[in-house]
């Protein structure tokens, strides 16, 4: 368990909040190095969610950047549980969507109060960055 790991996985940006849930279990978990080995039933139990909701929000997380799996096998070839590590150990979701990287100065609002808003100087604001083709 690491202090840090858990801040990282609760400041994410997730679709849906049970998401949030399984990747602050997954950080609870996890190795020094981000990487946890709990069965998709663990989790399950641990966030008293259905298997199968597990299996989804994972695939969420996944596509989101904030882990990877790595598929493991038995000795026989059989599926067994999946490494999976945390995306601020991979370099994957080292920031949340939405995050500042450039600003850029618009027009002040009309609802807006104050002397710069008064004299129409503008305010700085952050711009939209681009993630996975949808706006922020």
């Amino acid at each position: 368990m690491s202090a840090k790991q858990i801040g990282w996985a609760l400041k994410r940006k997730t679709a849906n909040p049970y998401a949030k849930l399984i990747l602050a279990i997954l950080a609870d978990r996890s190795d020094p190095n981000g990487w946890s080995f709990m069965s998709q039933a663990t989790i399950a139990k641990q966030a008293g969610l259905a298997k199968r909701s597990v299996i989804r929000m994972l695939a969420m997380l996944e596509q989101e950047g904030h882990i990877r799996r790595v598929q493991r096998f038995t000795k026989t070839g059989a599926r067994t549980s999946d490494h999976i590590q945390l995306g601020c150990h991979f370099g994957g979701d080292t920031q949340s969507p939405g995050v500042v990287t450039e600003s850029h100065t618009i027009p002040s609002s009309p609802y807006g109060v104050g002397k710069e808003e008064e004299k129409g100087l503008g305010v700085e604001v952050p711009s939209l960055t681009v993630v996975g083709g949808t706006e922020t």
